[in-house]
C-alpha cells in the first residue's frame, strides 16, 4: 500500500496540515518546535494501530474551547451531547 497524502487537523502543533508523500523518499525537516516529532509520533500511532490519543496530543490553542465547554456543562448551560459541537476534533 502506498500512502500519497496525510491530512492532519488539531494534533499537537499541527492545526491544519497536508503532507504529500513521494513513492521513493519523503524527508520531514524544519526548525525546532514546528511539528516534526508530532508527525513522527502520529505515523507511529497509525502504524501500531493505536486508537487512543492522550490529552497532550490535543493542541494547546484548542484547549481553551474545551475548558469553556466543560465550564458551561458544569454550570448546567450545556448538555453532554452538545459538548462535541463546542470543541474542535483531532482528525487524520
Amino acid at each position: 500500500m502506498y500512502i500519497q497524502k496525510i491530512h492532519i487537523e488539531n494534533f499537537r502543533l499541527l492545526k491544519n496540515v497536508d503532507i504529500v508523500l513521494d513513492k521513493s523518499l519523503t524527508l520531514i525537516v524544519g526548525k525546532n518546535n514546528t511539528g516534526k516529532t508530532s508527525v513522527a509520533h502520529l505515523l507511529q500511532s497509525i502504524i501500531n494501530e493505536k486508537k487512543n490519543l492522550s490529552f497532550n496530543d490535543y493542541p494547546l490553542e484548542c484547549r481553551k474551547q474545551l475548558y469553556e465547554a466543560l465550564e458551561k456543562y458544569w454550570a448546567g448551560q450545556l448538555k453532554n451531547t452538545e459538548i462535541k459541537n463546542q470543541i474542535e476534533e483531532t482528525k487524520v
